[in-house]
């Protein structure tokens, strides 16, 4: 072999094995960061299949009520308070490996503390085909399910509030909170909710008699918009989602308490402006027959806002109900503004007024109230 030859034969090689590594190298991805800050302070391993992710929020609030009839402002009433509603420590993360996270949130605000959320879910397929078991909110109406720390207004429409509540249950569904193109989510839950019982001494939200309350929801997200977050602190071109959801429960127990509730709703985002709005039905047994049903309530809302600057965002909304009954039908009508000192909504000062109307069944007269809140929401 003479010694051109076996230069680019050694060349060749050269060549080859360094290309090997090169191309190894970069299929090794490099370690994580094991802690910081990321929409939280982290902790994780280099590999990511044990994690640990921190938040907090924290809303001290003022509210004034002055509640009214319409005759001379007799019965009026008046409400002034401070309150700390919301004082959330929240923990959060991976184990074993990326696919199985889990959430773990506890409530020490209003006085008495209690566990929010606490629930696990493995991505079998990720994006496609979740399992999740535990306490969490059910998947219905979105003015629930979507973070509380990113809403144009201080409390939910009381219509959007039927029906919604954190409960114990088991679904599946394909990450329906992260807004894919096409959210769906089905799950079985106790239907007993969180409200908690201090009186008795078993664990307040498992119910003596099993109740299952079927829960659904699907929806269709473009543009990739955040579809749980309301406002448009984000920017960019048009984005819209809507979405369909569903609650029966049974009434197993055969109590006579079966209903069914369902709603629609929509959110859409363009340059700064938002609109949001929802349709509500309910429908209650009246006798032995799951399918002996009567109308509960209808209503709806429809609300707006507008970030200027990513500093200012002045918001409106209208949502009116009409529950079983004659004259008993409840109307409001909100305005507000939201300031966000570094951009976002971790950091913000919100004042809302709140004017209610409401009928009252027997009763010649209608009671107004007059509601203002305003409240900071600090958070990491």
């Amino acid at each position: 072999m003479n010694s051109r030859t076996h230069t680019g034969l050694s060349a060749a090689v050269a060549f080859l094995v360094t290309t090997w590594a090169v191309t190894a190298a970069a299929e090794v991805p490099p370690p994580l960061k094991q802690f910081g800050y990321d929409k939280g302070f982290f902790l994780r391993t280099e590999n990511g299949d044990y994690g640990l992710l921190i938040n907090s929020r924290f809303k001290p609030r003022f509210d004034f009520e002055n509640h009214q009839t319409n005759a001379d402002g007799d019965r009026e009433s008046k409400i002034a308070r401070f309150s700390v509603p919301v004082a959330r420590l929240k923990l959060s993360g991976n184990i074993f490996v990326k696919a199985l996270t889990y959430s773990f949130e506890a409530e020490f605000g209003g006085g008495v503390p209690f566990m929010q959320d606490y629930f696990a879910d493995y991505a079998v397929v990720p994006g496609w085909f979740h399992v999740r078991v535990g306490q969490w909110k059910r998947p219905y109406s979105r003015q629930f399910i979507q973070n509380d720390g990113q809403t144009q207004f201080i409390d939910a429409t009381d219509i959007a509030k039927l029906g919604a509540s954190r409960d114990i249950g088991l679904a599946f569904g394909n990450g329906y909170e992260q807004s894919p193109m096409i959210e769906w989510v089905i799950g079985v839950f106790n239907g007993t909710g969180i409200a908690a019982d201090l009186t008795k001494t078993k664990f307040f939200n498992v119910p003596d008699k099993f109740n299952p309350m079927l829960v659904a929801r699907v929806g269709y997200n473009f543009g990739g918009i955040k579809g749980y977050s309301e406002g448009d602190l984000e920017g960019g071109g048009f984005r819209f989602a809507v979405g369909a959801s569903g609650q029966i429960d049974f009434d197993l127990p055969d109590k006579n308490k079966g209903n069914i509730k369902a709603q629609l709703d929509t959110i859409f985002k363009i340059a700064g402006f938002s609109f949001s709005g929802g349709v509500y039905g309910g429908w209650k047994q009246y006798a032995d027959a799951f399918s002996d049903l009567e109308k509960d309530f209808i209503g709806g809302f429809a609300q707006a806002g507008f970030v200027i600057n990513k500093i200012v965002e002045p918001v409106v909304r209208f949502s009116a109900s009409a529950p079983k009954g004659p004259n008993n039908d409840v109307m409001d009508v909100a305005a507000g503004v939201n300031v966000f000192f570094w951009g976002t909504h971790l950091a913000k000062w919100q004042l809302v007024y709140i004017a209610k109307l409401e009928e009252k069944a027997g009763v010649d007269k209608r009671f107004v109230a007059h509601i203002l809140q305003t409240q900071f929401h600090i958070g990491f």
